[in-house]
């Protein structure tokens, strides 16, 4: 009797481990890509550039922390104390500061400001984690490869991505924590895990308000599932349970009320907006004022002259503070004044109208991934008032999607490389201006402390005026492009039940398979 050889599960389904033949082998390089990037951070931000971090924002984020393990959250928020965000972000503040009292007397001196640097650095290394279980659950056998090598490639690429290295281990920005609440959520929601989803949108949109796109995308995905029992991706297909409706509502409001109380903040109280979530919002909103806080964005053009300037331009009306503001009005309508502000948000929501549609015809991972991405991008682009890091979510979101060594895919890779150069420019730009009107040390310590010196090369060619604009064309036409993308995918609406040949995993191939048997399902033809 012949033995009979070892075989693989051919559908590979979600959860497969497969990786060379060992998973020991997929989590092994994990381990050493993670901690090679987690290095890389602290050997920059701990030896390297040791005085780096702009100081305004290193500033604040060490006053909070001191204001936090001092008096606690409840006072935290007064009418004469500025903060700008919301509770989420200061939950962490609030353990760095007691971290920082506790290691007072081991090092003799307050070390609160050298660690705020490290949520930061330690979130990056998060991301990449979630990327990888995110592809290899979900994405396994896409693309002709399998979710571990996916997940290992874009947890590289977003590791290894400048743009990232820069945001967290020299300016000291925190974007990485809020993108790993993205990832987190839409893991859950591609799990089918609605309710778990709700809290992350929630926890997203309170580490930074503009992740708040997330709750429409939870909502839509979970009332097509459970509402009406419809499903793009088979194991959700069919399934209709209004009771998870209400428990999905019931996660998401209660873990809102539940993380802002400590905060002495509810939801809404107009004759209190110190102590109020929307009175927040509406503070933060107002903070600056201008076409563009120092984005690269469609706002930054020949026509508003906003180039190598870190002038804002003016996106409404004449303001008694700034009455230097004018031509913030683009015309009348009916005696009506129409600012580029409300033009902007409205191109925002003909986007964002467009990605619910699409995610409410396609609600499997990748018709997910897609509509946050284009909402993530779309939110950097379109609206005014916009800071130069708000398009760092798309560095994730794009990683999954931007495998550069699958052939046929090298659209999604040049668009995650448009992505990562514009954000990289970005942040670098306007980490190296010329902050010399500044009172005080410098607010962008680089090398010894003395302020970053920009790279002369960069300066008179994309960091120019001319090529601001052009970066700032750039990212639009990938906007545009990710906006056809979402199109095409809403217009295939659900995929097929009977899974054809470019939606199944790839058949398994043996180790001496022919080269031509190794060629991917075509990726471009689907999305």
């Amino acid at each position: 009797m012949t033995q009979a050889s070892p075989t693989r599960d051919p559908v590979r389904r979600r959860g497969a481990w497969p990786f060379d033949g060992s998973r020991l082998g997929a989590v092994s390089v994990l381990v050493i890509v993670v901690v090679l990037g987690l290095l890389l951070r602290a050997f920059i931000a701990g030896f390297l550039l040791r005085s780096s971090g702009f100081r305004i924002d290193i500033g604040d984020f060490t006053a909070w922390a001191h204001r936090l393990a001092t008096g606690g959250p409840g006072a935290f928020y007064a009418p004469d104390y500025f903060s700008d965000y919301p509770p989420g972000y200061l939950y962490v503040l609030w353990g760095v500061g007691t971290l920082g009292d506790l290691l007072r007397p081991v090092f003799g001196t307050d070390v609160t400001s050298g660690l705020v640097k490290i949520p930061g650095i330690l979130a990056d290394g998060g991301v990449a984690v979630l990327l990888f279980l995110f592809c290899r659950r979900f994405l396994d056998g896409r693309l002709g490869r399998s979710g571990e090598v996916l997940g290992l490639a874009a947890a590289a690429i977003y590791l290894f991505n400048p743009g990232t290295i820069f945001n967290s281990a020299v300016w000291g920005q925190v974007d990485s924590v809020g993108a790993l609440a993205i990832l987190g959520t839409l893991y859950f929601l591609a799990a089918g895990w609605t309710e778990l989803a709700a809290l992350g949108a929630i926890i997203a949109l309170l580490i930074k308000f503009q992740y708040g796109f997330l709750i429409p995308i939870v909502a839509v995905v979970g009332l097509r599932r459970h509402l009406f029992g419809r499903s793009s991706d088979p194991e959700h297909d069919g399934r209709p349970d209004g009771v998870r409706v209400l428990t999905s509502l019931a996660a998401g409001v209660g873990s809102l009320v539940v993380l802002i109380a400590p905060f002495n903040l509810s939801v809404w109280a107009p004759n209190d907006p110190t102590h109020s979530l929307v009175g927040k919002f509406v503070d933060a909103a107002n903070t600056y004022h201008g076409l563009s806080i120092n984005a690269f964005n469609i706002w930054r053009n020949p026509w508003s002259g906003l180039g190598d300037t870190n002038q804002w331009g003016c996106d409404g009306p004449s303001l008694p503070v700034e009455t230097s503001c004018h031509g913030g009005v683009a015309f009348l309508l009916g005696g009506q004044e129409v600012t580029w502000q409300l033009i902007g948000l409205i191109l925002f929501a003909v986007v964002a109208v467009l990605a619910l549609w699409q995610v409410a015809r396609r609600d499997d991972t990748r018709g997910i991934l897609l509509a946050t991405l284009l909402l993530a991008v779309a939110f950097f682009v379109l609206p005014t008032r916009v800071h130069e890091r708000y398009l760092f979510p798309a560095l994730a979101l794009a990683a999954p999607l931007a495998v550069p060594f699958v052939r046929r895919n090298w659209r999604w890779a040049t668009l995650y490389a448009v992505l990562s150069i514009s954000f990289f420019l970005n942040v670098y730009w306007t980490y190296t201006l010329d902050w010399s009107y500044v009172a005080g040390p410098p607010l962008n310590p680089g090398v010894d402390g003395l302020p970053m010196a920009r790279d002369p090369l960069l300066a008179v060619t994309l960091l120019s005026d001319r090529g601001i604009y052009f970066l700032a064309a750039l990212i639009t036409l990938a906007l545009l492009w990710l906006v056809h993308r979402s199109y095409v995918v809403g217009m295939a609406g659900d995929a097929p039940r009977t899974p054809v040949v470019d939606l199944q995993p790839a058949a398994p191939i043996e180790p001496d398979a022919p080269a031509a048997a190794l060629a991917p399902v075509p990726f471009g033809a689907r999305f």
